[in-house]
């Protein structure tokens, strides 16, 4: 309700002109709306019909960090290229290895005999079936002579004693170099005078003939 702002008559609230004096009336002022229209910054609620479980808004989970398992996977797979890699040359290695020729191996026995006795002191052979390194002191040389002369009687027996430590290193090298099914290779020096008679035999590392001790058959 409303009264005239001239004559005070009482008015209706959407009258303009008062009924009693007929003076001109304010209109009255319309209620603001207090509600707060809803903004894309805030999630909107959808109403639910009656007895359904009210939706709930959540956050999208932040991604998890993967860093460290790219890592890990990384370190996983160069470990398993280096294991091929190692298992790959190894299995090359032993193949190649066990399929050497009797001249191959031959060779190998002579760069070994060659660390140990020198270079062109001796001519070093392989028989596979016997599995047999032999070594024959080349004419000449200093080996030769000491052999002969041990054999012949003119020299002491005992001289070529500093050599048979050296036979027995070479024994003991050419184990790892040999073919997987014939690593204890006898390694045999001959005599100089009958290159069918031997002077030592070794064998990974131990002597298993001594012409000086033991009779030669």
């Amino acid at each position: 309700m409303k009264y005239c702002t001239k004559c005070g008559h009482q008015l209706k609230d959407d009258q303009l002109f008062c009924t009693n004096c007929g003076a001109k009336q304010r209109p009255t002022a319309a209620v603001a709306s207090t509600a707060t229209p809803p903004t894309d910054k805030q999630p909107t609620r959808v109403p639910q019909p009656a007895g359904q479980p009210q939706t709930q808004f959540t956050q999208p989970a932040a991604p998890v960090a993967s860093h460290g398992l790219r890592a890990l996977l990384l370190v996983i797979g160069a470990v398993v290229v280096m294991a091929l890699g190692v298992g790959g040359y190894y299995g090359y290695s032993t193949y190649k290895r066990n399929h050497l020729t009797e001249q191959e191996i031959a060779d190998i026995g002579d760069g070994v005999a060659a660390k140990y006795l020198g270079s062109g002191n001796v001519s070093v052979y392989y028989d596979k079936s016997d599995n047999e390194l032999t070594m024959e002191a080349k004419s000449g040389t200093r080996l030769y002579d000491r052999a002969e002369d041990s054999v012949s009687g003119y020299g002491d027996l005992d001289s070529l004693s500093p050599y048979v430590g050296k036979f027995k290193k070479i024994s003991t090298a050419m184990s790892p170099l040999m073919p997987t099914d014939l690593k204890d290779v006898r390694v045999e020096f001959m005599n100089p005078e009958n290159t069918d008679r031997y002077l030592y035999i070794t064998e990974n590392g131990a002597v298993k003939y001594d012409f000086t001790v033991d009779d030669d058959d």
